[in-house]
């Protein structure tokens, strides 16, 4: 992951416990509150940086802009569907591996949590989740 996308997004875990939400990268929750996991913070970042366009609120996700792709996998296009995993401009600007749409945590414990694992299965709490990227999420440039 490039060094400053990195901290930034380490930063930005830290300092908005109160967004952390579940199973979509951006949502409102029931209570009308607007919450992110910790790749929709990313895509936040990204957003800020001017990487993609703001997400668009279909109910109550939004979905960001991502690849279409055909039955057969071809890229067709883009259109604001992606509310589960990071688009392909998101990681590409955050300096992941060409085809990632997650973020590999390696744990202590028990070898390797992807990042969504970490937030959506594990019950991490973004400061914990900073704490293992901080720790274990090369820089690549």
């Amino acid at each position: 992951m490039k060094a400053l996308v990195r901290t930034a997004w380490i930063t930005d875990l830290r300092e908005n416990p109160d967004a952390q939400g579940i199973g979509f990268l951006d949502y409102i929750d029931s209570k009308g509150k607007h919450r992110q996991c910790c790749l929709g913070r990313l895509c936040r970042l990204a957003v800020a940086a001017g990487v993609i366009p703001a997400p668009e609120l279909h109910v109550r996700e939004y979905r960001y802009l991502d690849d279409d792709h055909s039955d057969y996998g071809k890229v067709t296009g883009e259109r604001f569907h992606q509310a589960c995993a990071l688009p392909r401009k998101v990681a590409e600007w955050a300096g992941l591996p060409p085809g990632a749409d997650d973020i590999k945590l390696d744990s202590d414990e028990d070898g390797s949590l992807l990042a969504s694992e970490a937030n959506d299965e594990a019950g991490m709490t973004f400061a914990e989740i900073a704490d293992l990227a901080e720790r274990n999420v090369p820089v690549t440039e």
